[in-house]
């Protein structure tokens, strides 16, 4: 059917949506390794993710890269759950570093 193809401009635009999910996801799991590896640095956290405590940071980095990875080439648009997730989770961090440095 003609109607339901993409033109190669709304296939590029979508492709580049896609990726920056992808960066997006992997730049917001970055942030969270970043700041629950400081938080426990600093005594204010534990590490409650038995994933992240069994892998390190950089295991955690590494699964989460593999895995936003096969979404983005077989679901690019389920990307935006762990966005949203790791969004929230930053956000937590965020807040919480702030409330106890007063």
């Amino acid at each position: 059917m003609k109607g339901s193809e993409a033109t190669p401009a709304e296939a590029g635009a979508r492709r580049r949506s896609a990726f920056f999910l992808l960066v997006a996801v992997n730049g917001l799991n970055a942030a969270d390794a970043i700041l629950t590896d400081l938080s426990i640095r600093w005594g204010l956290a534990t590490e409650l993710n038995p994933v992240a405590s069994a892998l390190g940071t950089w295991g955690k980095l590494a699964l989460v890269a593999a895995a936003s990875y096969l979404l983005y080439r077989i679901r690019p648009q389920a990307l935006w759950w762990p966005l949203v997730a790791l969004a929230a989770v930053v956000g937590y961090i965020v807040v919480g570093l702030f409330l106890t440095q007063g």
